[in-house]
């Protein structure tokens, strides 16, 4: 028998993919040798009701997409939700959304921006109704649907007097219909604060005044998400989730092990697990006659995802009209459970190589204070993502200590983490990426 045929029946026995193995989600064919000589255009399949907003979103939303055209043939696909931010490109993020509407029912897409505070936290009423205005301005609306907080470090930042006193000034006004906030967890360690993702959203949720949040959730970080989801349908909150692809299986990692002489010993155990799970991805994706163009797991998260029926949509950051095709074939798509199941197996099998975006746990261990979870977040952007230039900018600007700290450190962080997670080597790849200091390009 080959070694390939062994690895297969190993690999079906551990993991449970016999599950998979017809490659079936909901009833359907995930793919297929046999080819379909008519293709009709790809058509958003489901929408959700947004929690208490009362609005009927696609499953599928935009993220941050920059390209006009693109946009405009999301919207003619039935995708109707818009995820911005004042912040993205400068305010230009708003700019290309405000031009790529022009000509569609304004009525029928739902926009979500997002303000940050330049007081740390706002210290005005003023200074947040200026935030609005300026958002309405690029976006050349008369309403913003949602306007959310960007990217919210603390609880504290969720209870802010001037915050909410221009959301109800501005609601009377009907410039904007309801309040958000998103958050990936702490990002300021040099605050003194380290709050997580989940205690950041919990707290928007028990605090009442929010109608919709924004929060990581994918089957790497199952449970924070699910926790989440579960309060959120109590209290009638919208939801919608960013990074519902966590991972890249990587086809370099045998490589970089083998050709990198600068590799500390931490760093070459990390590798020779990643080895193993690139592995065993590939055979997963043989045997359930599955694509994976891009390295990851695309085609199964966002079908993970949308398995949960708490959540509301899902946001993809689409880049081009290949990324149309593929993404929006996912839309009304779901797992069963043991479908479910069986990815979470094949990724906690592995769990020791993957950081849960958002958990931040360790983070209130680390005497040096080094923001693990940012630092994670912005190596997700260049492995995964493919923005590398970008996460390069956002790392340069990150203040406070960096993974030099960590050299002969006792792994504070490594001891608290619930997952067992190489954080110390993954801190040293993240800064060689980031920094273009012997990039491993992972």
């Amino acid at each position: 028998m080959s070694t390939l045929k062994q690895n297969r029946r190993k690999f079906l026995k551990k993991t449970s993919l016999g599950l998979l193995g017809a490659g079936i989600i909901n009833g359907r064919v995930v793919a297929s040798n046999k080819k379909d000589t008519k293709q009709e255009p790809l058509k958003i399949k489901d929408y959700r009701i947004l929690g208490r907003t009362g609005f009927k979103v696609s499953d599928i939303g935009m993220g941050n997409v920059t390209n006009e055209a693109v946009i405009g043939a999301l919207l003619n696909s039935g995708l109707n939700y818009i995820d911005t931010s004042g912040w993205y490109q400068n305010g230009n993020g708003e700019r290309i959304f405000a031009k790529a509407i022009e000509g569609f029912d304004r009525n029928k897409i739902f926009i979500s921006t997002k303000i940050m505070s330049d007081t740390v936290p706002w210290s005005s009423k003023k200074e947040v109704i200026k935030k609005v205005y300026e958002s309405l301005d690029r976006l050349r609306t008369d309403y913003i649907d949602c306007l959310m907080i960007h990217a919210a470090s603390d609880t504290e930042i969720i209870k802010n007097k001037y915050f909410h006193s221009a959301m109800e000034s501005l609601r009377k006004e009907g410039k904007i219909r309801h309040v958000g906030v998103a958050s990936h967890g702490n990002s300021n360690m040099a605050s003194g604060k380290k709050d997580t993702m989940e205690e950041i959203i919990l707290s928007s949720i028990e605090d009442g005044r929010f109608d919709v949040i924004l929060f990581i959730y994918n089957y790497a970080s199952r449970n924070i998400g699910e926790r989440i989801l579960e309060q959120s349908d109590k209290h009638n909150i919208g939801t919608t989730i960013m990074k519902s692809n966590p991972l890249k299986y990587y086809a370099s990692a045998k490589q970089i092990l083998e050709n990198q002489d600068n590799l500390s010993a931490d760093e070459k155990k990390y590798f020779s697990q990643l080895v193993r799970f690139s592995e065993e991805a590939k055979l997963f994706f043989e045997i359930n006659n599955l694509k994976s163009d891009d390295g990851t797991f695309r085609d199964l998260s966002i079908p993970y995802v949308l398995s949960n029926s708490n959540v509301g949509t899902v946001l993809y950051a689409f880049q081009n009209f290949n990324d149309i095709d593929k993404v929006l074939s996912l839309s009304g798509k779901k797992l069963s459970i043991d479908q479910k199941n069986s990815i979470a197996n094949l990724i906690d099998s592995y769990g020791q190589i993957h950081c849960r975006l958002g958990c931040g746990i360790c983070e209130a261990k680390c005497p040096n204070n080094v923001p693990v979870n940012t630092i994670m977040r912005y190596n997700y952007y260049f492995t995964v993502k493919g923005e590398e230039k970008n996460a390069m900018q956002l790392y340069g600007k990150l203040s406070g200590n960096k993974p030099d700290m960590c050299i002969d450190c006792e792994g504070y962080c490594e001891k608290s983490c619930p997952y067992n997670v190489m954080i110390r080597p993954l801190l040293s790849i993240a800064h060689k990426n980031l920094t273009l200091n012997s990039s491993l390009y992972t």
